[in-house]
């Protein structure tokens, strides 16, 4: 009888320290979630969001990110760029007032579209939009109106993705080689941060001719350069 009681008593125990437990990592997850989320809510005002928070990770120089993306509804604009500078200020206030500072190395800037990066210890929030124009003139640059979509990506670093790639590319003889390696790398890894390291170079490509005898071919000028990269890895 005096064992039985001592085991219930010893198993409350464990009982009651397991449940302690648990309970404070749970509220120090969630103290890290409002701390994460407070950067990002208010949502900037001048837009209106969906309501569904999705689960996404991306790349940044070899760092995988994974955490959750909330998108914008679209919207038409013909002013693309001034709703671009008034939704970066709005959180670049709010985020260097919480003590996020800004990654610019993880930058990129595309034909129409953006992306920003603020860290905080091991946590990061990408700022990105996108337009396409809805009369788009060919090989004429970004005609708008067009259509936009703003995008908040907050997440924690998961693990490194190898550099063995990314030296490789550094270390190959020529400007085309080495633009290529780190097109390919930053393809592969969804990683637009990479396209960053492209010296851009323009080269001759071959095609064939497209005469009904199937004869024939021909050449055309080329480009690798950062736009060109972020456009393929989007």
């Amino acid at each position: 009888m005096i064992l039985l009681v001592i085991t219930i008593i010893l198993f409350a125990v464990a009982s009651s320290y397991f449940l302690l437990n648990s309970l404070k990592n749970k509220e120090n997850k969630i103290l890290e979630e409002q701390n994460l989320i407070s950067g990002i809510y208010p949502l900037y005002p001048n837009l209106s969001w969906n309501n569904k928070i999705e689960h996404s990770d991306t790349f940044y120089d070899g760092l995988k990110i994974i955490g959750f993306k909330i998108d914008s509804k679209n919207i038409i604009s013909d002013d693309y760029y001034k709703l671009d500078v008034s939704f970066d200020k709005y959180y670049d206030d709010k985020l260097s007032s919480l003590g996020w500072t800004r990654e610019t190395k993880y930058d990129a800037d595309g034909a129409g579209s953006s992306s920003r990066v603020y860290k905080k210890g091991e946590k990061y929030i990408m700022l990105s939009y996108d337009s396409t124009a809805i009369n788009q003139i060919p090989n004429e640059p970004l005609s708008c109106p067009c259509n936009m979509s703003f995008s908040i990506f907050y997440g924690e670093g998961n693990k490194k993705i190898t550099k063995d790639a990314i030296t490789e590319c550094s270390l190959l003889e020529n400007d085309l080689d080495i633009a290529q390696c780190y097109e390919k790398v930053a393809i592969e890894n969804k990683d637009i941060s990479i396209c960053n390291k492209i010296k851009a170079v323009t080269y001759v490509c071959r095609f064939m001719s497209t005469r009904p005898d199937g004869s024939g071919g021909g050449s055309e000028n080329c480009e690798i350069s950062k736009e060109t990269c972020y456009e393929l890895v989007k």
